[in-house]
C-alpha cells in the first residue's frame, strides 16, 4: 500500500491473479488508521515466545490426535502380542528412545546413528534408512 492506494504491482506479484483482484477490489482510500501487527492466539494481541511454543505444542497435539481415530483403534486392536503392539505405537508416535529423542528430553549423547554413524539416529533412519538395519 502506498500512501492511501495498494501497490497493484507488488500485489500481482505476490499473490495469485483471483486473488489479486480480490485485494485490489478492497477501496482503502477513506481508511486513515495505521496497520498494526496482531497475534490472534493471545487475548492482548501481542506476540511471546510463549505463546508461539504453546501453539506449537497444541498444533503438535492435535495432529497426534487426529492420527489417533484409526492408528489407535489399529495398534491396540490387533491380535499381536503385546510388546508388538507397544512397539508399533511407539514407532507411530516417535516414541522410541532414539538418540535424536532422547537428545530432546535433555540427556546428553550424540545424535549419530550408533550402528552406522552416517546420519541421525531418529525413527525413520533406525527402522529403514539405516545401512546396518537393512542388513538385518
Amino acid at each position: 500500500m502506498t500512501g492511501h492506494e495498494w501497490d497493484e504491482g507488488l500485489i500481482r506479484e505476490e499473490f495469485y491473479s483471483a486473488d489479486a483482484e480480490c485485494i485490489l477490489a478492497i477501496d482503502i482510500r477513506g481508511i486513515e488508521e495505521q496497520d498494526e501487527l496482531i497475534w490472534h492466539f493471545e487475548e492482548k494481541s501481542r506476540f511471546t515466545v510463549r505463546s508461539a511454543y504453546q501453539v506449537a505444542l497444541r498444533l503438535r497435539n492435535e495432529a497426534t490426535c487426529s492420527l489417533s481415530g484409526k492408528s489407535w483403534n489399529f495398534i491396540w486392536q490387533s491380535k499381536a502380542q503385546p510388546k508388538v503392539v507397544m512397539f508399533a505405537w511407539r514407532c507411530t508416535f516417535d516414541a522410541l528412545p532414539t538418540n535424536v529423542n532422547l537428545r530432546r528430553k535433555g540427556i546428553l549423547v550424540q545424535e549419530g546413528c550408533g550402528a552406522c554413524d552416517e546420519e541421525n539416529e531418529t525413527t525413520l533412519h533406525v527402522l529403514l534408512q539405516c545401512s546396518f538395519a537393512r542388513l538385518v
